[in-house]
Order: C-alpha cells, then sequence, then structure tokens
C-alpha cells in the first residue's frame, strides 16, 4: 500500500505546467504594480485640513456631553459641579420631614420573630 502511494507521489512530481501558462503567469506577476512600502503622502493643507475637523469634532462632542456645564459655576466651588450649591442644600435640608414610627418598626421587628419562628416549626414537621 505504501509503496502504491510512494509511486503516485513520483509520478505527481512529474508533472510541469504548459509553457503558456508559465509566460502568462510571470508576465501577470512582473506587470503589476510593485508597492515597494508605505509612504504618507502628507502635506501642510491635508494636515490642516485634518487638525481643523479632528478639533470641531471634539469641540462638539465635549458640548454635547454636557461640557457647557462644566463651565457654569457660579462660585468657583472645589468640586466644580454647578448642580451643588450650599444655600440651595440648606433650602432642601430645611423641608426635608423625617418622621419615624418606632411603634410600627418594633411591630414589623416581632411579625418577623413570629414568622421564623412558624417556618422552624413547618421544617421540623416536614
Amino acid at each position: 500500500m505504501e509503496d502504491r502511494i510512494i509511486k503516485i507521489l513520483q509520478s505527481l512530481k512529474l508533472i510541469k505546467p504548459d509553457e503558456g501558462f508559465v509566460s502568462r503567469s510571470r508576465n501577470t506577476v512582473l506587470n503589476s504594480p510593485q508597492n515597494t512600502r508605505w509612504v504618507p503622502n502628507l502635506n501642510f493643507l491635508e494636515t490642516l485640513k485634518f487638525s481643523a475637523a479632528l478639533t470641531l469634532a471634539s469641540a462638539l462632542l465635549f458640548v454635547f456631553l454636557g461640557g457647557l456645564a462644566y463651565f457654569n459655576v457660579k462660585n468657583a466651588s472645589p468640586m466644580l459641579l454647578s448642580g451643588v450649591n450650599d444655600n440651595d442644600l440648606k433650602v432642601e435640608e430645611a423641608n426635608v420631614d423625617f418622621q419615624i414610627q418606632l411603634g410600627e418598626v418594633t411591630y414589623h421587628l416581632d411579625s418577623e420573630k413570629e414568622l421564623g419562628a412558624q417556618i422552624e416549626e413547618l421544617i421540623k414537621n416536614y
């Protein structure tokens, strides 16, 4: 079996391409444009156009993402946030009304203990 495969491979080794194919392929390869290396075509005007477009796109992106609100600081706070104002926080703090019903809290705590005891009793029965 191996001898037969070796003979087939040796016979395939003797196959040669047609002379017409060889000449056409050689001419196609030799006549194709040869790019030896990439050289960027940079001139001053193209560089200026690209940098202007990049600057404009960056500025528009900055404005779109709320960049103008960054500069809307009235009192130059250390955090540089326009939404945080001491007077507004004090007014909001005065308006907040916390009323905690302690009796209701203890009621809920007692009901949770009773519920836990009932669950443990059900688990023991099963």
